[in-house]
């Protein structure tokens, strides 16, 4: 627990990015040669892979997870239902100690965005990204001492955006009457000998607060038998 990788979100996959045979492709993580829809994830021992396609379906915070065993290659065939990589992922449990974690990520823009815009569109849309935060509070301890445990946790986070749509007209910069002999041209020079010179102009613009909320959550109710079985 607690290791620096994964970004902003955490995502207890983000562990598994370490391992010598790990790359990615559109659809995730690549183990040991195969494509991201040929590994196994499970969690707790319950498979959370797709069953669609294959691929991860949960993301989980590191901060739920206490374990994570990623077997890449000649496992024995206990470990079945996959040609790639095993990704075996264990939920935070109740010990006789209390314990937690709260915690939170902030990432802000700190510089003003500059627009780059090589387009003769009436409407231009660009969404910056203003701020991405992500708090995690957990806590585990015994309801009965060396009996029954419980584990719960909670963790909101999201996005703020700015999305800005301008709005441009053409103009006939060199009052030559008109551009109708390059209706696509937007430059520095005459589309036709001697004139139709055009360009854009802005005439407004608005600005709309956009962006995204997200909450997991995570709760475990341990019974132990025994001190070898729970």
């Amino acid at each position: 627990r607690g290791a620096g990788t994964g970004g902003m979100d955490r995502n207890f996959t983000g562990v598994v990015d370490v391992a010598s045979t790990v790359t990615s492709d559109a659809g995730g993580l690549r183990i040991a040669g195969t494509t991201s829809a040929e590994s196994k994830y499970t969690l707790d021992n319950a498979n959370i892979n797709t069953p669609a396609f294959g691929t991860l379906s949960s993301t989980i915070v590191q901060e739920f997870i206490e374990t994570i065993e990623v077997i890449e290659a000649g496992y024995d065939a206990e470990y079945g239902g996959a040609a790639g990589g095993q990704v075996r992922a264990r939920r935070v449990g109740g010990t006789n100690n209390w314990r937690g974690t709260i915690l939170l990520r902030v990432a802000p823009r700190i510089a003003q965005p500059r627009f780059i815009s090589a387009t003769d569109e009436s409407l231009r849309v660009a969404e910056i990204a203003d701020v991405n935060a992500q708090g995690v509070l957990q806590i585990s301890g015994p309801i009965i001492k060396d009996k029954l445990y419980i584990s719960l946790g909670v963790s909101p986070g999201g996005q703020r955006n700015t999305l800005i749509q301008s709005f441009y007209r053409r103009r006939d910069k060199d009052r030559s009457g008109g551009y109708e002999a390059c209706p696509y041209e937007n430059g520095t020079h005459d589309c036709a000998a001697g004139g139709n010179y055009i360009d854009t102009v802005q005439f407004a613009q608005q600005k709309f607060p956009t962006g995204r909320f997200d909450l997991q959550w995570s709760g475990t109710l341990d019974w132990q038998i025994n001190q070898k079985h729970r």
